[in-house]
């Protein structure tokens, strides 16, 4: 029998939260699920949701394009006692970015799901996922029970907790992932079931009810209640009484519920349903609403990590380079001390002088060369780079513009692998405030001997502003060394 949609879903954008659940250089992952009855058969079958963050994949890029790809397979297995599988689910997750700078931007999640039958009882899930480029892994475990929807009556779904829901029309391609639609409404699950204070003002919860007439054999009328009791049992909250006529054997229940004065803390969201005094159904789902100030501190935290790497990228190797962008945050902190003191002359010495000396270089760079006021980039720009890798320069020298020439500035080192020169062009293709490299003489840098020439022509877009970790910037005249 069809479901009916009994009410109308507000339309919101919410930013999802994921904690780690694995161990240091694994994908963190979060896994959730919930049993729902298959109208086909009335068995039950259990949805189990996925939750990785993007930034922890690993990318590859083509011959053809920017677009660069990244593919996770995910794996439920259903176990009984622990250890006998009874039953597994596979699949392969594709996501795609535009850039280097796009997949590495914090705190996007990717959410899927997986779907298989079960019998009643109670069962651990393992969530498992494994990354295609990387081949990290990450894991966690649940445990559930299944309830027997054959002659159950008047009964409901579990509960499943989402940052949104939206409906999604016949005609229509939903926009994210199309296997988290169901029941004509796009359902982005939460699988860690939190929430954070003054973010998410609103939990997002779908369900089923099961075992009610069929359509126009009965006059009574549906009636729900959704409501939070805190970790005490304590009702809190009642949210508004809905009635409804009776629309079908089964029905979908989707709401948005405001949790915006809700005190930080452990909860648990209550469904009452009944059809009359003695037809009664409920449900129950555990949520935690996290404070701003946790949240604050795990944005600092995540701050301080990519600061970190970030003082510390360009006296990395290529392949350091690549194996730091693998790890988790934990990761990322334990690979960063160990580069540090495994460049420490004395590391009996609490001091490290190497490292106090970078860190001076790139606040100076922050300082010197960022691009506007407050944007503390300067260690991005190509002279922020070279003094962050190479130190103080002996000499500098500036050309304002003039009418034939865009203004540049030259950098002497003198003892530096024997005289090193620096050529640094303000042409207007890398911000106003910022000078790229187009000419030096160090062994490992561009090297364009006709560096006066370009300064003297029109630059094309194509050769606009790179970031400075992408090594295959090319020179306009093809001159690289």
């Amino acid at each position: 029998m069809k479901r009916f949609l009994l009410f109308s879903i507000a339309m919101c954008i919410a930013a999802a939260s994921i904690g780690a659940e694995t161990e240091n250089d694994s994908l963190t992952i979060a896994g959730d699920a919930a049993v729902f009855r298959n109208p086909a058969d009335g068995n039950p079958y259990i949805e189990c949701y996925f939750g990785i963050l993007r930034d922890e994949l690993g990318f590859i890029g083509t011959d053809t394009g920017e677009v660069r790809y990244a593919g996770v397979y995910l794996t439920a297995r259903l176990l009984k006692s622990t250890v006998e599988e009874v039953s597994s689910a596979q699949t392969y997750f594709v996501t795609s970015v535009t850039g280097e700078e796009e997949e590495k931007r914090p705190g996007i999640q990717l959410f899927d799901l997986l779907t298989m039958p079960a019998e009643p009882g109670s069962y651990t899930i393992e969530f498992s996922a494994i990354d295609n480029v990387s081949k990290r892994a990450g894991q966690v475990v649940k445990q559930i029970s299944v309830p027997d929807f054959q002659g159950a009556g008047f009964t409901s779904s579990d509960l499943e907790l989402a940052f949104m829901i939206e409906p999604v029309g016949d005609d229509e391609r939903p926009a994210g992932n199309p296997r988290l639609v169901k029941e004509d409404r796009l359902v982005m699950p939460n699988p860690k079931g939190v929430f954070t204070e003054g973010r998410h003002g609103s939990v997002y919860v779908y369900s089923e009810l099961y075992g009610m007439p069929e359509s126009g054999e009965s006059d009574r009328t549906l009636t729900f209640r959704f409501s939070i009791k805190d970790a005490l049992g304590n009702t809190i909250k009642k949210f508004d009484e809905k009635e409804f006529a009776i629309p079908g054997e089964s029905v979908v229940i989707s709401d948005m519920l405001n949790i915006e004065d809700i005190e930080p803390g452990e909860y648990m969201l209550l469904l009452q349903a009944s059809m009359g005094p003695r037809d009664m159904a409920y449900a129950i789902k555990p949520f935690y609403v996290m404070s701003k100030s946790e949240d604050m501190i795990e944005q600092r935290r995540m701050a301080d990590i990519e600061l970190m790497v970030n003082i510390a990228w360009y006296h990395m190797s290529e392949a350091e380079k690549i194996n730091v962008q693998k790890l988790t945050p934990e990761g990322k902190v334990n690979f960063v001390k160990q580069f540090w003191r495994s460049r420490d002359d004395d590391p009996s010495n609490p001091e490290n002088p190497i490292y106090d000396e970078v860190v001076r270089r790139y606040v100076f760079a922050n300082e010197n060369f960022s691009t506007f006021e407050g944007e503390n980039d300067g260690w991005k720009t190509d002279r922020g780079r070279v003094y962050i890798s190479y130190g103080p320069y002996d000499e500098v020298e500036t050309y304002d513009l003039d009418a034939r020439r865009y203004p540049y500035i030259k950098w002497t080192y003198y003892d530096l692998e024997g005289r090193q020169l620096f050529i640094f062009a303000n042409d207007m293709t890398a911000g106003v405030g910022n000078y790229r490299l187009v000419h030096s003489t160090h062994p490992h840098e561009k090297y364009d001997p006709a560096w006066q020439q370009i300064l003297e022509e029109t630059i094309s877009n194509e050769n606009d502003w790179r970031d400075p970790r992408d090594q295959t910037w090319q020179s306009p005249s093809g001159k690289d060394h």
